[in-house]
């Protein structure tokens, strides 16, 4: 199973951060009480909550922004809450084989390649898909998925969430990417100009690699898993 403290283990070794740092970020997370990471159980052990997606989404968005990370909690919202504006899809040659076999294995609609409307719904939901057997075919389909978090002094935070690959047949490239702004405000281009107007002021544009989510979703897997041995345990005493 994948409690909170394993999660932070496991997350501070594939960023290359300490224990240490990870865990303050985790616990202003616990300590807010919105549900933005599982509460400690008396106990610990056994008894500990378990992470889903959208707690190791909140982990990873606040170790890219936060600063200092005891303010976790509070600066993450302005991210996760971000909401997508028209997805656009650029490509070398016609990709349409590649569009319908993505959307069959994701249930995507038109819009955007991963439902979701805010951010933070689409990188969970992120996380869920990495976690069952479709997205076994990720390496099919895509070759990455990119997240970039953007701040500037004087500007709304915004997002780029992309993917982007190749058609095996014909080696076209392809790439699907929606832009992320607070309340559906700006368009991508919109929140170009809104960044051009602080002249001087310095963004910080943040990466967040498919690698990431990978393990994230390992981690709800491992959830998964505990939850259904659990069920199964409770049902066969059910029985008795």
């Amino acid at each position: 199973m994948a409690t909170g403290a394993e999660a932070i283990q496991v997350v501070a070794k594939v960023t290359g951060k300490r224990p240490g740092p990870v865990g303050r970020a985790a616990r202003s997370l616990r300590e807010a009480r919105c549900d933005l990471w599982p509460q400690a159980a008396p106990g610990g052990g056994k008894n500990s909550s378990h992470v889903r997606p959208k707690h190791l989404v909140n982990l990873g968005v606040a170790l890219a922004v936060a600063d200092p990370l005891t303010e976790s909690a509070q600066q993450i919202g302005a991210f996760t809450s971000l909401v997508a504006g028209p997805a656009h899809f650029s490509t070398d040659g016609p990709v349409a084989e590649v569009i319908t076999k993505w959307k069959r294995i994701v249930g995507a609609g038109e819009r955007h390649m991963i439902l979701g409307d805010t951010l933070g719904e689409a990188l969970a939901g992120l996380v869920d898909w990495l976690s069952r057997p479709e997205g076994a075919e990720l390496g099919s389909v895509c070759k990455g998925i990119n997240v970039e978090l953007k701040q500037q002094d004087g500007c709304d935070p915004s997002a780029v969430l992309s993917y982007f690959g190749d058609e095996p047949k014909n080696g076209d490239n392809w790439d699907n990417f929606s832009t992320y702004a607070p309340h559906n405000r700006m368009s991508a281009d919109q929140v170009h100009a809104a960044e051009l107007r602080a002249p001087g002021a310095i963004e910080r544009t943040t990466l967040l690699p498919l690698g990431l989510f990978k393990t994230l979703a390992d981690l709800w897997t491992d959830t998964k898993a505990a939850e259904g041995r659990a069920t199964a345990m409770r049902h066969s005493q059910n029985r008795r």
